[in-house]
């Protein structure tokens, strides 16, 4: 690690060419540019968090009757069999409204019975809202994809410049076999 840093910030060597500096200012600023990445990954993971934090909010519990038993279906993936079941059920919604669907029960659920389901503000069924770990490490991958998204473009960014300094490099190397060959011929 020292000599990469070194080479990169290494400025008296008599051999070190105009390309040599473009391209360690270039890692530089690949290294900067990442680093300032984090401000955004911070604002993008709070963004996210905040967000999840205001879905739970908007989601309450409700109890729902079963009007009637619950529906086996056998879903089979190769040698493993599911049972999933659903059934027609009521509930009330937040503003007392009474609403209705099918929902996932247990294969013995039978009509009469009550489970609790999770619903938005209209009343609509809706998925459980995520506990205070899920949130964090939601918040947690969106910063990180940030990160990585901005570290993998500049890289490639990179990657062509530096593909376009060799190719300078290795013209201008041919440039200077071209002028000692006329030198030495008579």
């Amino acid at each position: 690690m020292r000599r990469l840093i070194r080479l990169y910030l290494k400025r008296d060597n008599p051999l070190r060419r105009p390309s040599d500096r473009l391209e360690a200012m270039g890692v530089w600023m690949v290294v900067a540019l990442i680093v300032l990445s984090l401000w955004p990954a911070t604002w993008v993971a709070g963004l996210v968090a905040g967000q999840e934090r205001a879905d739970r909010g908007l989601r309450h519990q409700a109890e729902a009757t079963l009007l009637q038993d619950a529906a086996t279906l056998d879903l089979s993936f190769g040698e493993f069999t599911q049972q999933a079941s659903d059934a027609e059920a009521r509930w009330l919604s937040p503003s007392g409204e009474e609403r209705g669907g099918r929902i996932p029960v247990l294969p013995t659920a039978v009509a009469g019975t009550t489970t609790t389901v999770w619903i938005d503000a209209g009343g609509e069924l809706t998925a459980a809202p995520l506990d205070e770990p899920a949130v964090r490490l939601k918040a947690i991958h969106a910063g990180t994809f940030v990160v990585a998204s901005v570290a993998a473009t500049l890289c490639l960014v990179f990657l062509g410049f530096r593909w376009a300094l060799n190719r300078r490099r290795y013209a201008d190397w041919d440039a200077a076999w071209e002028q000692a060959d006329t030198r030495r011929t008579p």
